[in-house]
């Protein structure tokens, strides 16, 4: 389960900045904002441009899926997964999510500003922070004892078992 959605990577950058990094993903897409906005609120794309440009949006949601499995790499060490949407709201980890998925979309030239790249590592440490015990989830409920615990049928050998083998 992705964290974030294209609709969150849009509201977070703004629908100018995402239709422009998503446009230089596919060549002939589209960057207007507009087109961004209408695609993401489920049209269909209307010419070649467009095409281009959901494209790019398919790759967006697949880095999404991507960097929320990474997340969750770290996650699970600090609490049971999945995360209700109450601790993923209450939770910078929507935001962090897009932050990761922008540094790995943000390949052509130029693209990976030192703001981008400062974004990429607040988020890792942010994660290494949770799963640390560092920082905690919002709406998690402070555990006490070991995170795993393993029960198992009581196993009796009788001679007549052990006659068996």
């Amino acid at each position: 389960m992705a964290y974030a959605t294209a609709v969150n990577f849009a509201e977070k950058y703004g629908s100018d900045y995402a239709a422009r990094l998503l446009a230089g993903l596919e060549p002939g897409a589209s960057a207007d904002a507009a087109s961004l906005d209408s695609l993401l609120g489920g049209a269909s794309p209307s010419d070649p441009a467009e095409d281009a440009l959901q494209r790019g949006i398919d790759r967006l949601v697949r880095q999404l899926d991507d960097r929320s499995d990474l997340a969750n790499t770290y996650l699970m060490q600090a609490a049971a997964l999945p995360l209700s949407a109450a601790t993923i709201a209450a939770s910078p980890l929507v935001g962090y999510v897009c932050d990761l998925a922008r540094c790995s979309l943000a390949t052509k030239p130029g693209a990976r500003t030192d703001q981008v790249l400062a974004d990429c590592d607040t988020a890792i440490k942010w994660l290494d922070k949770v799963a640390t015990g560092k920082v905690g989830l919002p709406n998690i409920p402070e555990e006490t004892g070991s995170k795993i615990s393993v029960s198992a049928r009581t196993q009796v050998y009788t001679d007549t078992l052990w006659d068996t083998y």
